[in-house]
C-alpha cells in the first residue's frame, strides 16, 4: 500500500481535506508535469468530462457517503496516482481519522479509529512509515509514527506530561433534533468531577466558519471552564462541515435561522437532559460564532450573560471591510449587498441590536483583517448609549487569530470570571478575591 510513485513524482504527499473548492486541483496542476496536466484539465468539470471511467469508482458504497466536493477532489487525487504508478493514497476526512484507498479498486479502509484528531504530516519516500499528529478530548497534540496500515502507533512525543497530574474534563458527542426536525449533533463537556443528574451552568460555544465543525481534540479553553464547573456544548449546526455538501449548504440565505435554531434545540436537549440549569445559561463565540452569539444576544433573552468575539454585526458593511467578499457573497443569492440590501441587513445582528438586554463582553483583535474591529464598535456603541451592561476589550496586534500567548491567556481568565459573574459559579482557577 505505498504511495512512492506519487510522492517520487511529485514530490509532495497529497492528503484529502474537508475544503469544498478547487485547490487540490490547482496545487497539483502547478506542479504537475505537461502530461499530467493535460489529464487533469480534462476531468474539469468531471460531471460532463470522463463519466464513465467514473463511473465504477463513484459508485463504490463509502465514496457514494462523501459529497461531490470530496469525490472530485479524490479523484484527482487517484488520476495523479494512477498516472504515476502509486498502489495506494492516504486520506485524512473531516472526521479527523485516517482512510486509505485502493488505487487499483478504489476500495477505501478505515484504518484509525482513536475517537480524536489524527492527521498525516510525512510519508516516506518508501511508502512504509507514516508521521502525523493525534489529539483527543483529554489529549493535547503530539507527534506519532505509524506503519502505512496504522496497525504499529508509537507515540513520538509527550510535551504535556504534566496534565497528568491535573483532572480532565470528558467530552462526548451528543445529537438532538432541530426545530423543523433536522438530526444535529455537537461536542457536549461536562464539569470536571461531574455528578450524574446534577444541574450545572451550560455555556453555548457555537464554531466559526461558518464552513467548519467543532471537533473532538483538545480544546484548552473548554477544559478551564470545565475546571469552574459549567458544561459546554459545541453544536455542529448546519451549514458545519462533515455530514455532506447539501448540509453544508443548508445555511445560505438563512444566516441566523436554521443554524440559531440548531444551537438552541441543543440547549434545549441539555436541560432535557437534566445537564442543564435553565436559569444559567451562558454563550460565547469567536469569528461565526461570534456572528452567532451576537444574533442570539438579539433574537433571546434566555442567556444571562454572553460573550461575542471577533464577530460580524453589519453583514452590508462587513462585506466591503474584510477580505473574503466571494466566500461572503455566496452566502447571499451569489449577490454584492447593494444588490440585495434587504436580505444582508435583515440577517444584521445591528437591525435588532434594540433587543438586547442581556450583559455582554466582546472581544476583539486590533488589527482584524477578517472581521476588522468596526463590526465590533457598531454594536458596542448602540449597547453603550442603551445603558445595556458591556465589556468592550480590544487586543493590540491581534488579526483574526490570537498568536501572543498572554492574550490567549488573559482571554480565556476573563471568560471564567465573566461568566462565573453572571452565572452564579464559584472561581476555581483564579485566586481568590479576584
Amino acid at each position: 500500500m505505498a504511495a512512492t510513485g506519487l510522492d517520487a513524482r511529485l514530490g509532495r504527499r497529497l492528503v484529502l481535506d474537508e475544503i469544498f473548492d478547487l485547490s487540490l486541483y490547482r496545487a497539483l496542476h502547478a506542479v504537475a508535469p505537461p502530461d499530467l496536466r493535460r489529464t487533469l484539465e480534462a476531468l474539469i468539470p468531471v460531471e460532463t468530462r470522463h463519466v464513465a471511467f467514473w463511473q465504477k469508482f463513484f459508485a463504490l458504497e463509502h465514496v457514494t457517503r462523501l459529497d461531490a466536493g470530496r469525490r472530485l477532489r479524490l479523484a484527482l487525487i487517484i488520476a495523479a496516482c494512477r498516472i504515476f504508478g502509486a498502489s495506494a493514497i492516504h486520506i485524512v476526512l473531516e472526521a479527523i481519522e485516517v482512510y486509505s484507498a485502493d488505487v487499483a479498486s478504489g476500495a477505501i479502509k478505515q484504518l484509525t479509529k482513536r475517537g480524536g484528531s489524527t492527521g498525516i504530516t510525512e510519508i516516506s519516500r518508501d511508502g512504509k512509515t507514516i508521521v502525523g499528529t493525534f489529539s483527543a478530548g483529554g489529549q493535547p497534540t503530539e507527534i506519532y509514527k505509524t506503519s502505512a496500515d496504522y496497525s504499529a502507533l508509537t507515540p513520538l512525543t509527550d510535551h504535556n506530561a504534566w496534565l497528568k497530574d491535573y483532572a480532565l474534563a470528558g467530552t462526548e458527542v451528543v445529537k438532538w433534533k432541530s426545530k423543523d426536525g433536522t438530526e444535529v449533533d455537537g461536542l457536549l463537556t461536562k464539569p470536571v468531577g461531574y455528578e450524574a443528574g446534577k444541574k450545572v451552568p451550560l455555556l453555548l460555544n457555537p464554531h466559526g466558519g461558518p464552513t467548519g465543525a467543532s471537533i473532538n481534540n483538545f480544546n484548552g479553553t473548554v477544559q478551564v471552564l470545565a475546571a469552574n464547573g459549567f458544561a459546554v456544548l459545541q453544536p455542529n449546526f448546519r451549514g458545519s462541515t462533515g455530514k455532506g455538501l447539501a448540509f453544508a449548504q443548508a445555511n445560505k440565505n438563512t444566516w441566523g435561522k436554521g443554524d440559531y435554531e440548531d444551537c438552541m434545540t441543543g440547549v434545549d436537549a441539555m436541560i432535557a437532559k437534566g445537564i442543564a440549569d435553565s436559569d444559567r445559561l451562558g454563550a460565547f463565540g469567536w469569528s461565526y460564532g461570534g456572528y452567532m452569539t451576537f444574533w442570539i444576544l438579539t433574537q433571546t433573552d434566555r442567556f444571562k450573560a454572553v460573550s461575542p468575539g471577533a464577530g460580524l454585526t453589519n453583514i452590508y458593511s462587513m462585506y466591503s471591510q474584510n477580505d473574503i467578499q466571494r466566500y461572503l457573497r455566496w452566502f447571499y443569492s451569489d449577490k454584492s449587498p447593494w444588490d440585495a440590501q434587504e436580505l444582508y441587513w435583515d440577517r444584521s445582528p445591528m437591525k435588532y441590536v434594540n433587543n438586547v438586554k442581556t450583559p455582554t463582553m466582546i472581544m476583539h483583535g486590533q488589527v482584524d483583517t477578517r472581521v476588522p474591529i468596526a463590526q465590533a464598535q457598531e454594536f458596542y456603541q448602540a449597547l453603550k448609549e442603551r445603558n445595556v451592561p458591556v465589556e468592550f476589550v480590544v487586543y493590540p496586534r491581534e488579526n483574526h487569530g490570537f498568536t501572543e500567548p498572554r492574550h490567549q491567556m488573559d482571554r480565556i481568565r476573563r471568560y471564567v470570571k465573566f461568566f462565573a459573574k453572571y452565572l452564579n459559579a464559584p472561581l476555581v482557577t483564579e485566586p481568590a478575591g479576584q
